[in-house]
């Protein structure tokens, strides 16, 4: 087409957005590829970057989920679950808020061991599995072993007994010949040896934390304390691993206060009002286990999805809620407003959001559900909005306005009133099984939707079918209708609250405040966009390339690499690359081949770009 000459020479400007659903040849004109890259104006720039936040105390686990928010006597908390505590960091300190499901006074429990930092604990019917973490408080010194604070239980013995490391290395002892009593077995060399381990410890309190999850879906493994109570029997060997999910939590406010659930486990609830030194509290009226958990704002009740009946029965597909201004009061009586009602279509509730009004959409792994708060007694209304548009992760979905937003199996879902598919430039890329941007499915619980208001954003994070982790983004931006994506790992998130800009967690558990300069941190942000193939005269010309006139916003060196191509598929293209500052009127190039591509790239600290139009000389230069 010999006009793309002309537009070249006027400056053409690519249909805002990143386009992945088809060949960069048959794309063309638009932007194929980016990375840190949003559409202001229509125009490609960099989006923000984030700092590092210096926060003291120990944090350990994989981040899943934060919450933000402000008490009335104006503290600032950010409540931060992990696959192993739960945190709330008050001052710039992190303070370790994990509830207890266990604790045990015992007397002499420790052994300890020659030459090892091994501590044998005995305790009957711990219930503890290897990665759970105690608490030994108040100290305990037991022949110059001082144990006191968290520890991880290194193994499990048997029902009764288990170790942890205390970090100080016994000397060894002289071993001797078995003969009676309690004795460890060692060996050295051929020769069998034994040694009388020291115990004692006197009154020793050990309290147990919540079990810890995993960090990572897939089999959990066997042996002892594998897979949940009940799926063997007590205190056996496991036969076999359990596929099980990495753990993700629910986070609520009830006024100033938390409600935590841990997808799979019980209603957890931390008061404000008794510091952040003391730990969050079993809700022991509550269903004992619920998939899901939201506070619903018309009458403040909490809502619980794939939960127990009044009988103690899981069934996946049952809502249960509270009394009204009532977080523990769940058996519905004559009295109260608690209630419950069960969902038909699907296998298992997998979330829920609210939205205007006090309106809920519940999904299931299947459809769409619509709860509406009413005056009778029934409390809720609840009715079929879709099928075919399940939720593909707990907390892959995001409300906006009213308007609700949802990753489902194969495609992103919108809800305005009625259930539709919103149209995506890059749904292959994400959703298509020959993609290399498809979603890991093994993952899928670790995926999430983080809200980005000042830019009109919502970021839906996931993990590629060769990670285990979160390691890449896209984002529909709904202010205009455009989608791009990027590389990132983030494994929670939260839009600006009590800081006014969004912060987001890596999984070493490193806390970042997002939109925050244009760098990665103390290091540069690397940011890119990649143009289309383009040709002229349908291809059957060469053509010849000999200038670049920047147009745009550009701070530090750019760098241009111009792609020549015999062919859409040409094994080896030929790469050119050329770097300028501005201002300049224009960069010598010189570039040929049937079809062409552009990439600009920014790769330095402080460096920047809003680009303008596009403006190239091109010429035909034969039909070779």
């Amino acid at each position: 087409m010999s006009s793309i000459s002309a537009q070249f020479a006027e400056g053409l400007l690519p249909e805002p957005g990143i386009f992945r659903n088809n060949t960069a040849y048959y794309s063309g004109y638009k932007w194929v590829d980016a990375d840190k890259v949003r559409f202001s104006s229509d125009v490609p720039e960099k989006i923000g970057g984030w700092v590092k936040e210096l926060v003291s105390g120990t944090f350990l686990g994989v981040p899943r989920r934060t919450l933000s928010w402000s008490a009335i006597d104006s503290t600032q908390y950010l409540v931060t679950a992990t696959h192993l505590f739960l945190y709330v960091k008050a001052g710039g300190v992190y303070y370790n808020i994990t509830p207890f499901r266990a604790t045990s006074v015992l007397t002499d429990p420790l052994a300890l061991v020659d030459g090892d930092d091994l501590v044998y604990i005995t305790d009957s019917a711990h219930g503890a599995r290897v990665g759970d973490y105690i608490c030994i408080d108040p100290a305990v010194v037991l022949s110059g072993t001082n144990l006191y604070g968290d520890y991880i239980v290194e193994s499990i013995i048997d029902s009764d007994t288990y170790t942890i490391r205390s970090g100080v290395v016994r000397p060894p002892a002289s071993s001797f010949l078995l003969e009676s009593g309690d004795f460890l077995l060692l060996e050295d060399g051929d020769n069998l040896l034994v040694s009388q381990p020291l115990t004692g410890g006197g009154t020793v309190t050990i309290k147990y934390y919540l079990e810890a999850g995993l960090a990572d879906s897939g089999v959990s493994g066997y042996g002892w304390g594998v897979g949940e109570y009940g799926e063997e029997a007590y205190g056996t060997a496991r036969t076999e691993g359990f596929k099980s999910d990495a753990r993700n939590w629910c986070l609520a406010n009830w006024g100033e206060d938390v409600l935590s659930l841990p997808i799979g486990g019980k209603l957890y609830y931390w008061d404000t009002s008794v510091g952040p030194s003391s730990p969050a509290i079993h809700v022991t009226t509550a269903p004992a286990r619920s998939n899901y958990m939201i506070v619903a704002s018309k009458f403040r009740q909490v809502i619980l999805f794939g939960t127990e009946t009044i009988s103690s029965v899981f069934d996946p597909m049952l809502i249960r809620w509270s009394s009204a201004e009532d977080y523990t009061d769940f058996t519905p009586t004559t009295l109260n407003s608690a209630g419950e009602y069960r969902l038909s279509e699907g296998n298992k509730i997998v979330g829920a959001v609210e939205t205007k009004g006090g309106e809920i959409i519940v999904f299931t792994d299947t459809a769409a559900y619509r709860m509406r708060p009413v005056t009778t007694d029934d409390v809720y209304s609840v009715e079929l909005i879709g099928k075919s548009c399940g939720l593909l992760s707990p907390h892959a979905h995001s409300d906006v306005d009213g308007t609700v937003y949802w990753m489902s199996q194969s495609s992103i879902k919108v809800y305005t009133g009625q259930v539709r598919t919103l149209p995506s430039s890059m749904e292959d890329y994400v959703f298509d099984n020959r993609s290399e941007g498809k979603y890991n499915d093994e993952q899928k619980v670790k995926f999430f939707v983080g809200n980005n208001g000042d830019f009109n954003e919502i970021w839906f994070f996931y993990a590629t079918k060769n990670s285990i982790e979160n390691d890449r983004y896209f984002i529909y931006n709904y202010g205009n209708n455009t989608f791009y994506d990027g590389a990132l790992e983030r494994t929670a998130w939260s839009d600006k609250a009590i800081i006014e800009r969004p912060v987001g967690y890596n999984r070493a558990g490193t806390l970042y405040i997002h939109e925050n300069g244009i760098n990665d941190d103390a290091q540069p942000m690397r940011a890119y966009v990649t143009l289309g193939d383009i040709d002229i005269s349908e291809g059957n010309q060469i053509m010849f390339i000999d200038r670049y006139m920047p147009d745009g916003d550009f701070v530090g060196s750019i760098q241009l690499d111009l792609v020549a191509k015999r062919s859409s598929q040409s094994p080896v293209p030929i790469t050119k690359t050329y770097n300028f500052v501005t201002p300049t009127e224009f960069v010598r190039v010189r570039a040929r081949g049937r079809l062409m591509s552009c990439t600009l790239t920014t790769n330095e600290y402080n460096g920047d770009f809003k680009l303008g139009k596009l403006k190239f000389a091109i010429k035909p230069d034969g039909g070779r």
